[in-house]
């Protein structure tokens, strides 16, 4: 009895587990999964359940450079987790195997799809590079693409070069193919880059320089309770002490935020010359519908 018992749960556990991969699998989630196992298996490589801390873990538990820059591609009202897989046996130029990390979120809605690709153009479609302190997504190789329905994040260590792993390097070609550009500037993802960089991608591969003012922003504040006479700093890091690089003028308005953390003391905006960071108590939100140009009729 006491086998057949254990010979149930085990049956169980396995039913289980299928309903559970059978559901995240379905859909969008399983026509690119399987895109992918046909490239790795050219290759000799496989996709394996990882029990690795997730992208989104990190990010959660603020784990390493960048995670808690990921705070917007993690909420979880805005995706929900569909599965996590290593990448085995990527055979290296020069012979070696190395492993790389995929995490699929699925969108909650449409419009959770969009707030995340506006809030990536905010944060990203500046013309200088953002770097660790600025607001940058890691500190190693992490490119998150979006399609409509999903968030795929592909990280793989700081040794690992992209053009010396040819299986890997066609999954990244394969997940911006399957991409959906976002707006005028066709951004396709966020790349964190060696050395705590970020940018935006576009749909050919390339980094975006800049986008649009009009189309990166949606959110603005105003100064309040700066003296007539007096200056809001905008700092090159959220330290009081740290290099100033813009000013705000006590009745300045409209101005663009860049990037708003849950928690802290400063905001990341744009000021008349620089991008940079001022101080949250000094700063009031604005309503967009003030500051955004109105649509043409």
């Amino acid at each position: 009895m006491a086998t057949a018992r254990r010979s149930v749960l085990v049956l169980a556990c396995i039913v289980v587990t299928g309903a559970r991969a059978a559901r995240a699998d379905d859909g969008a989630s399983a026509a690119l999964l399987a895109e992918i196992d046909s490239l790795l298996a050219e290759a000799g490589a496989r996709r394996v359940t990882s029990s690795a801390p997730t992208v989104c873990v990190a990010a959660l538990d603020g784990a390493g450079p960048g995670a808690v820059n990921r705070d917007f591609l993690c909420d979880r009202a805005s995706s929900t987790p569909v599965g996590q897989w290593q990448l085995q046996r990527l055979r290296a130029h020069g012979g070696q195997r190395v492993t790389g990390e995929l995490e699929l979120r699925r969108f909650t809605s449409a419009a959770a799809a969009q707030e995340i690709k506006r809030e990536a153009m905010a944060r990203y479609g500046g013309r200088e590079v953002v770097d660790i302190h600025d607001g940058a997504i890691s500190w190693c190789y992490l490119e998150v693409f979006w399609t409509d329905e999903l968030l795929i994040a592909l990280q793989y260590g700081c040794h690992i070069s992209l053009r010396h792993v040819p299986a890997l390097h066609r999954v990244h070609d394969l997940l911006r193919a399957r991409a959906a550009p976002f707006g005028a500037a066709r951004a396709v993802a966020v790349n964190g880059s060696h050395s705590g960089w970020s940018w935006l991608l576009d749909d050919q591969g390339e980094r975006i320089v800049a986008v649009s003012d009009a189309e990166r922003f949606t959110r603005f504040v105003q100064v309040i309770d700066v003296g007539d006479r007096d200056v809001l700093w905008i700092r090159e890091r959220p330290e009081g002490r740290a290099l100033e690089l813009d000013r705000l003028g006590p009745h300045a308005r409209c101005v663009p935020v860049v990037m708003a953390p849950t928690r802290g003391a400063w905001l990341r905006v744009k000021g008349p010359a620089h991008e940079g960071w001022a101080g949250r108590r000094y700063l009031r939100e604005q309503p967009a519908g003030e500051c955004m140009p109105a649509p043409s009729p």
